[in-house]
């Protein structure tokens, strides 16, 4: 029997062994702009192959990335359980489950992408916003009631608010749905246009969706 030393190139371990190298490098959120989730699916594949590659000499390739995998999906469960704390305690505070919550963040995403898609010409925020690529079930918030466009003097020039359960306006329990987005695990849409740059001075009042549509009250 040859022995580690002897042995030639064992080719599964080295690549197993660099698929999980690329997945722990690169796997900080946004990093070169590579998706968790290919990464996740990257890393467990290299485990596989790692774990495969035993069978062979040199075991070490196989070794050092099951050591290497094994770190990192550490990693992995680590935070996926400090994302799960950090959504449940935005929620909480806000009142809300945390399906409520994330179904609020995935409005604030879809509404966020119409409005920066409709910026003036100088790139300031639109006085409404047409919704027909927007899916109907982002238009309302978890009680049913439309969001209300509101442009604002803030760095985006606008945002979204949910009534609450009440479905009144201005009342203790109306919610900012760009403002909870920021507390959550999900990322808005970048800013568009001059409003990339500057903030944006233009102050109106909040109006609800009719007919698929923002309007901006005078």
């Amino acid at each position: 029997m040859r022995s580690e030393s002897q042995a030639g190139t064992n080719v599964a371990g080295i690549v197993g062994m660099v698929m999980v190298l690329i997945a722990t490098v690169l796997s900080p959120t946004g990093f070169l702009g590579v998706t968790l989730p290919f990464l996740m699916v990257l890393g467990f594949g290299g485990l596989i192959v790692c774990g495969v590659s035993l069978a062979w000499l040199p075991r070490w390739p196989g070794v050092v990335g099951l050591i290497v995998g094994l770190v990192c999906v550490a990693g992995w469960i680590a935070f996926f359980g400090w994302a799960f704390l950090h959504v449940r305690n935005s929620a909480i505070a806000l009142g809300l489950s945390i399906g409520e919550h994330g179904q609020m963040c995935m409005s604030a995403i879809a509404l966020t992408e119409a409005a920066e898609s409709q910026r003036t010409s100088t790139g300031g925020a639109a006085p409404s916003v047409v919704l027909t690529k927007v899916d109907a079930e982002y238009e309302k918030d978890p009680w049913g009631h439309p969001y209300r466009y509101m442009v604002t003097n803030t760095p985006r020039g606008f945002t979204f608010l949910s009534d609450g359960p009440d479905g009144v306006s201005n009342t203790s329990d109306d919610i900012d749905i760009l403002t909870i987005q920021r507390d959550g695990m999900f990322s808005l849409p970048p800013m568009s246009g001059a409003a990339a740059t500057q903030p944006s001075a233009v102050k109106g009042a909040a109006t609800d969706v009719r007919d698929r549509e923002f309007q901006q009250s005078d």
